[in-house]
Parts: structure tokens; C-alpha cells; sequence
């Protein structure tokens, strides 16, 4: 017999089906090995004519895939995963290059893509790994987790082959957040890790996958020490070795660690220049360090580097998702051309990439594009019936209630948690709080595991409530207490009873530095939806947040009604904090009015211990070399000042190269799609705070 599957189970009723199924017509052997299902993975096997053997459990991936190899009697073995299928090959082909294989050849590479989340089919990170090998050619696994295929000769070395030429593609999507919450597959890898451990304590490999578990549990701190170890120790010549970086790098950018992973990548990124992902995110770092043209380079090179599929990577990193960063960087600089011709790229090579699509939309919206027209527009890249996504974009971009009308038009039981939350931030985005609350309501009720989204629900359900004076019902403050401590659940009641209440007394005072974060948190994310009134009122009820509304007004691209309250606050005291300098000399950059802008950033430069210091000591420089380009422009200016054309145009040319790197050196205020809008003069919202003295 040619080829034999051989399959792990545990409980993987819901799956199995579907990988067995992919391997009809293919193999002349099933070999399902059974470690204590209680469901019906063992009769689904069999249904498909499997040899179901059972295999005590003990914590131990490599002795359960040896035992399978006992029982094969084909000449080819398949590794899969009960979550795995084949999917794209003509059968015929793969057995015809088995058959025909040389002598020499004793395991091939599968092409592996894995979905890793439940949003989006474009969301996927690719590899290759050794899956197709002769039998009886002395291979074993070894590893009791992430076992590794080895030769047995003189010392084990780990299995390595071409890429099967037949063009099947093994999917996995058993790393979706979901999958690994509703199988607890974490708290089982990180038990045989941790056992691993307690016996080789230093072993780079063991280090680097209790690492992974660790992030996977949202633990990033102790993962960040994990892979440090882990790197410290590791060979450059270990197979693991990039995907470590990648994985490290990663984790350094979710901590806030731009710093760290910017210096990890400078150098790595040499080593590996094939490798578009570490690009990518060696890109991102510099983008989180306000560095955009060392960025613009990063990503061109991830676009330099092509799809290498002998790395771990997310999909597109050479291709949609660094011409969309590229994109993103351009429409920051004010360059539109480029940005349009990044962001076409994109949307050829990944039409239903939503970044790309919110891209473009935002673009299509500053070229004077009416919302009602957005849709349409996009249908070059997005089918009609993509209405989630259509919702999605644009509801990213500020396009309400257009997205509102196709929201209205999917069936509830097809919303995601993400879904019901994006839903409800447009019924929010046109002042429908009440249709929004019950809606959230909803999904916050629901028994379910705690998730980012989620946490958003419930703190956009209690700003839904809070805006029509509306208290918390009972079975949200039973939600709240499995989220929440007692003291920060008190705190919030107090904060559910102060909104709510008629009286008008003096400004509560926040106990402690934790309630005054969790209070910003609310009034940012009120400002976000704008939900003006209700963010105003946790400016003037709680005491703390005075100078915070003006600025996260500012930064939400509320920038008029942000500077007419710095002005009155200016009024009032006789001066600005430097936060506040700082983005009232930004407003006036932007208008051009440079003179004016100077003393404000020189004041925000010289804060001691702000940390808006630095990009201030950058806008000074931009607004001297700006009063630099006006000096040598005469027309501009009235009087009797002579000009005789004393200045060369090659001064003027390298003035205004110095302005484009310094402003490249993002120190403006970065807006998203929304918040750009906003800044654009679509803030109707914040109309009577223009008023409201």
C-alpha cells in the first residue's frame, strides 16, 4: 500500500469528519489514535474505515505518533491533525509523485496555511513543515509538545525534505482564540511545558514554546523574559530560531515595547533579509516610534524580500499588508498619489483586506467622494454581498449611517461578538443609545468567556445607559463582578450612581490613581463615539480629569472645539499646560500660521518630565525651517523690502527636504480614518461645546 494517515484524537467529534473526509481517494490506510475521547471521534473514525487503536494519555505528543508508526504498513505516512484538512490538490497528483519519487527522497514539506482568527479568511500565517516521509526509513518523533519528525542514525536530526510539488495546501485552524479558549489547549501545553522545564530548566526550545503558551494566556510580561532567556541560549543555526524573533518581536510590540523591538530587529533583519515579516515588523516598531521614513524603508524591504515560504509568516507580509502600511505612512505625509497607488496594489493582490478597504474608503471620502457613494465605489474590490465587510469599512471610517443601513440588513444570528459591538458603535455614531444598549445588553448577558470585545460591550453599554441618565440593571453589575475587583466595581457603582444622578453638586473626587486611569478610559472612549455631553460631564463631575477633555478631544480630531476650550482655559488661568501648548501650537501649524505656533511648542519643548517633550522639540524645528521657506519667499509680504534674488533655489530645495524628514519624523498628531474625518471638518458633534460656556 502506498499511503497511510495517522491522526490523534481526543474529543474531536466536531472536526474529525471534516480532516478525514480531505484524505479520501488519497489513502489506502486510516490510523486514528484515541487518548480518552468521551465523545464520538472514535465512531467517526471508524466510519470512515479507520483502524482506531487506543493510546493512553500521559502528557506525551512523540510517544502517542511512535506508537501510531508501529501500526503502519504503507510505504508513505501523512501526519495530520484532527483540526487539519487537505484542501486544493488533485489526488491522482500527489500519489503519482510518491509513486515516482527517487530513492533518495525520503519526506517532503507541506504547504500549511493556519487561520488564526474568526474575522477574517485573509488573517492567515503560512509555513511549511515535514508532514509526507517513508516508513521504516529510522524516523521517530520526539518532544512530548510541538513534537519534532527525526532521523535516528548516529545522533537524532531533525527531518528535512523538498516541498511537495502537488499543489495541496494543508489548512489549520486550530490557533483560532476561540478554539484554543473552548479547548483549553493552553493549560495542557503549559502543564507539559512547565514539566519539561522543571527537568531541562535551560533548554532554549522548551524556553521559547512556554514563551508562546505564556503569550497565549495574555501574560506578556513573563513571556518577554521567557523569550530573552530562550534567545540568549538559542544556536543561530536552530530551524526555530527566526520564527522566535518573529514571535519575540511581536510580543515586545503588544507590551508597548516599541524601543526593545526596534532594537532587536535592526540587527536581526540583516541576518535574515528573506525574511518580509520581520521587515514588517521591524516597519511597525519605527511607525510606533514616530520614525516613518525608516519605516517607509522597513516596509519596502518586506516588499524586496517575496513570499519565502521556508519562514512562519502572515500571509501578505511582502505583499497587501506591507503596501498597506506604506499606504497608511503616505496619508499621514499628506501624499495622496502615493498612497492611492500602495493602496490599488493591495486591494489587486487581497480585495477583501480591510485595512487596504478603509484605505481607500478614507481616500475616496478626502477626495470629496459622498458617503452615500462610498459603497459603490468600493464594489471594484467588495461583491454586494460582502455586507459585513462593507459594514465594517464603512463604520471604520466615520460613514455612520450608511453603515448603519447595512448593519440593519444582516441577521442577528450571524453577528459575532465583534460584529454586535461594531453594530452598536453605529447606532451610537447616529445618537441611537437606546437601540444600542439593547443591543449590547444582549451580548453582555450572555454566558460567555470574557474577551477584548466584550469588555468593550460592556463599557459602551454602561456609556449607552449614562447618556440618557439611564442606571446599570442588576444583571450588569453580575457581569461586572466576574471582570472586576470589589474596590474598582464600588468605584464604578459610585461612578453609575454620580452620571445618573439630577443633582448638580460639587466635582466628585477620585480615590486613587487607578479610578482617575479607569475614569480617562471612559471619557476617551465617550469621546471616541462622540458622545460629547456625556464626556463633558466626567470633565466637570469628577475631579482629575480637568485639562484631559480639551485633549482627547484634540486627539479624537475634535480640533476646533478642542482649541476654543484651551483658549477659554488660557482665558481663565493665564496659561496652558504643556499637553495642552502642545496641541494648540499643532492646531495652528496645521493652519499655517507659524509665528503664532512657535511660543506654544517652545513652551511644550521645554515641560521638564512631559512626555510630549520630544515631538515638540521636533514641531520647533519644523516651524523654524518653515519661517526659513516664508523668508525666502518676498511675495509673500508687503513693504518695501527689496529682493534681488540673492537666494539660490537649491537652498530652498534643501529647506524643504530638512521639513519633509523632520516632519517624517511623525511628530503630528496621528489620526485614524474617524478622527481624520473629523479633522477635516466632519465634527458637527462637537458643535455645542462651541457654545456651551
Amino acid at each position: 500500500m502506498l499511503l497511510g494517515v495517522h491522526v490523534i484524537v481526543r474529543d474531536e467529534a466536531d472536526v474529525l469528519g471534516r480532516c478525514l473526509s480531505s484524505v479520501q481517494g488519497i489513502a489506502d490506510e486510516i490510523i486514528v489514535a484515541d487518548t480518552g475521547s468521551t465523545d464520538q471521534s472514535a465512531a467517526i473514525a471508524a466510519g470512515f474505515g479507520a483502524k482506531v487503536i487506543a493510546v493512553p494519555w500521559q502528557d506525551d505528543f512523540a510517544a502517542v505518533r511512535n506508537r501510531l508508526l508501529e501500526e503502519a504498513s504503507t510505504q508513505w505516512i501523512l501526519v495530520l491533525d484532527a483540526d487539519e484538512w487537505l484542501t486544493g490538490g488533485e489526488l491522482s497528483l500527489l500519489r503519482q509523485e510518491l509513486d515516482n519519487a527517487d530513492v533518495s527522497l525520503s519526506s517532503f514539506k507541506i504547504a500549511m496555511e493556519h487561520i488564526i482568527d474568526d474575522t477574517d479568511h485573509q488573517n492567515v500565517v503560512r509555513s511549511e513543515a515535514v508532514r509526507l516521509f517513508r516508513n521504516g526509513h529510522g524516523f521517530k518523533y520526539t518532544g512530548e509538545i510541538h513534537e519534532q519528525l527525526c532521523t535516528e542514525t548516529n545522533e537524532l536530526k531533525e527531518a528535512e525534505g523538498p516541498l511537495l510539488k502537488a499543489s495541496f495546501l494543508l489548512l489549520h485552524d486550530g490557533y483560532k482564540p476561540s478554539v484554543i479558549q473552548r479547548k483549553k489547549k493552553t493549560e495542557r501545553n503549559l502543564r507539559i511545558i512547565t514539566r519539561q522545564l522543571s527537568q531541562q530548566p535551560n533548554d532554549p526550545f522548551c524556553l521559547y514554546n512556554y514563551a508562546v503558551a505564556l503569550c497565549q494566556l495574555g501574560s506578556l510580561a513573563e513571556a518577554l523574559d521567557a523569550f530573552r532567556q530562550s534567545l540568549a541560549t538559542t544556536s543561530v543555526k536552530a530551524p526555530y530560531r527566526p520564527t522566535l524573533i518573529r514571535d519575540y518581536a511581536k510580543t515586545l510590540l503588544a507590551s508597548g515595547k516599541a524601543d526593545e523591538a526596534g532594537q532587536l530587529l535592526r540587527g536581526e533583519t540583516l541576518g535574515y533579509g528573506d525574511y518580509a515579516e520581520l521587515h514588517l515588523l521591524y516597519g511597525e516598531s519605527l511607525v510606533a516610534l514616530h520614525l516613518l521614513t525608516d519605516a517607509e524603508a522597513a516596509f519596502k524591504a518586506a516588499i524586496a524580500a517575496g513570499e519565502q515560504g521556508s519562514y512562519v509568516s502572515l500571509a501578505g507580509s511582502s505583499g497587501y499588508r506591507a503596501h498597506t502600511a506604506l499606504a497608511e505612512i503616505y496619508l499621514r505625509l499628506g501624499h495622496r498619489i502615493e498612497a492611492n497607488h500602495h493602496l490599488k496594489i493591495a486591494l489587486e493582490q487581497a480585495p477583501l483586506w480591510e485595512p487596504a478597504l478603509k484605505g481607500m474608503a478614507l481616500w475616496l471620502h478626502e477626495d470629496g467622494v459622498p458617503d452615500s457613494a462610498l459603497a459603490d465605489r468600493l464594489g471594484e474590490w467588495v461583491k454586494s454581498d460582502q455586507t459585513k465587510l462593507i459594514a465594517r469599512v464603512l463604520g471604520g471610517i466615520g460613514a455612520y449611517e450608511e453603515a448603519l443601513t447595512v448593519w440593519q440588513s444582516v441577521q442577528n444570528k450571524e453577528l459575532t461578538v465583534r460584529d454586535t459591538v461594531l453594530f452598536s458603535e453605529c447606532l451610537i455614531g447616529n445618537q441611537r443609545y437606546s437601540e444600542a444598549s439593547e443591543l449590547l445588553e444582549g451580548l453582555v448577558v450572555q454566558d460567555q468567556a470574557y474577551t477584548e470585545e466584550l469588555g468593550m460591550a460592556i463599557v459602551d453599554w454602561m456609556l449607552c445607559l449614562w447618556a440618557e441618565e439611564r442606571r446599570m440593571p442588576v444583571q450588569g453589575w453580575s457581569q461586572l463582578s466576574l471582570l472586576m475587583g470589589k474596590p474598582q466595581l464600588d468605584w464604578v457603582k459610585e461612578l453609575d450612581l454620580l452620571l445618573t444622578s439630577k443633582r448638580r453638586g460639587y466635582p466628585a473626587a477620585l480615590a486613587n490613581a487607578r479610578n482617575l486611569e479607569a475614569a480617562r478610559i471612559f471619557m476617551d472612549r465617550a469621546i471616541g463615539h462622540g458622545m460629547l455631553p456625556l464626556a463633558q460631564s466626567f470633565a466637570k463631575r469628577l475631579r482629575g480629569l480637568d485639562g484631559s477633555f480639551e485633549i482627547s478631544l484634540y486627539d479624537n480630531g475634535y480640533m476646533t472645539a478642542s482649541a476654543d476650550l484651551m483658549l477659554q482655559s488660557y482665558g481663565a488661568k493665564g496659561r496652558l499646560g504643556a499637553e495642552q501648548a502642545y496641541r494648540l501650537g499643532e492646531l495652528l501649524y496645521r493652519k499655517r500660521l507659524f509665528q503664532e505656533a512657535l511660543p506654544l511648542m517652545e513652551q511644550a519643548a521645554e515641560a521638564e518630565g512631559s512626555a510630549i517633550a520630544d515631538r515638540a522639540q521636533l514641531a520647533v524645528a519644523s516651524l523654524y525651517l518653515q519661517l526659513a521657506l516664508e523668508s525666502l519667499q518676498p511675495e509673500d509680504y508687503g513693504g518695501g523690502r527689496s529682493w534681488d534674488g540673492g537666494w539660490p533655489e537649491q537652498d530652498r530645495e534643501r529647506i524643504t527636504e530638512a521639513l519633509r524628514l523632520t516632519e517624517a519624523l511623525g511628530w503630528l498628531t496621528n489620526w485614524n480614518g474617524l478622527q481624520r474625518r473629523r479633522a477635516g471638518g466632519d465634527a458637527s458633534e462637537a458643535n455645542f461645546l462651541m457654545h456651551d460656556r
